[in-house]
C-alpha cells in the first residue's frame, strides 16, 4: 500500500520495497504524507491492526519496517525485515511517528536482528524491539490474540516461526482411510 487512508486489518508483505530518489511514497494532496516507504505502507492515517511485513525496506527518509511514516494508529502488528534509510528517520517498525505523545502503536514489534535497526519512531506507546529468538515466542506477544482466545488472529510455531495470520495459512485437508 502506497497510502493508507482506510484500515488495514489482517494483512502481511513479503515483497522488498525500494526508493532510490527524492521523491519516495505514495503522493497525494499532503505534501508531507509523500515521503515515506514501509514494508506494509508507505503512509498511513488509518489504523492498522494484526498485520506485518517482512521484506527488507530500503529508501532515504522516513523508512520502516512496516509503516515509513503514520499518523494513525498500529496495533498487534509486527515486522522483520532489513531497514535501510540513507537519510533520516529509519526505524524498525515506523521510521516517522507523526503525533508521537499520542499512543499510536499499542502491542507492536520489530526484530531487531534481521532488521539490523536497534531503535524505532518513539512516542508514549512505542514499540518493542525483540531479538529473532523472543519474536518466535508466543510469551512476548502478551496482547495478540492467540489461537483458542476469542476472536483469534494470530498462530504461532513455538521457537520456529513468526506469528502467523491464521486466515492466512492454507487449509489442512483430511482424508480418512478407505
Amino acid at each position: 500500500v502506497g497510502r493508507n487512508d482506510g484500515n488495514i486489518t489482517g494483512s502481511f508483505s513479503s515483497a522488498t520495497v525500494s526508493a532510490t530518489n527524492g521523491d519516495q511514497g505514495a503522493g497525494g494532496a499532503m505534501n508531507f504524507m509523500q515521503g515515506g516507504i514501509g514494508g506494509l505502507a508507505g503512509s498511513s492515517q488509518g489504523p492498522i491492526t494484526d498485520s506485518y511485513a517482512t521484506g527488507s525496506v530500503n529508501g532515504i527518509n522516513d523508512v520502516g519496517g512496516l509503516v515509513g511514516f503514520t499518523m494513525g494508529a498500529i496495533a498487534a502488528s509486527y515486522s522483520t525485515g532489513a531497514v535501510n534509510a540513507t537519510g533520516t528517520n529509519g526505524g524498525g517498525l515506523v521510521g516517522f511517528l507523526f503525533e508521537p505523545a499520542v499512543p499510536l502503536l499499542t502491542d507492536t514489534f520489530w526484530d531487531t536482528t534481521t532488521s539490523g535497526q536497534a531503535a524505532s519512531a518513539a512516542g508514549a506507546n512505542a514499540s518493542t524491539g525483540l531479538a529473532t529468538v523472543a519474536m518466535k515466542q508466543k510469551a512476548s506477544f502478551t496482547n495478540f490474540r492467540f489461537d483458542n482466545d476469542p476472536g483469534a488472529a494470530w498462530t504461532i510455531r513455538e521457537n520456529n516461526s513468526y506469528p502467523l495470520l491464521i486466515e492466512m495459512l492454507p487449509p489442512i485437508f483430511v482424508k480418512p482411510n478407505d
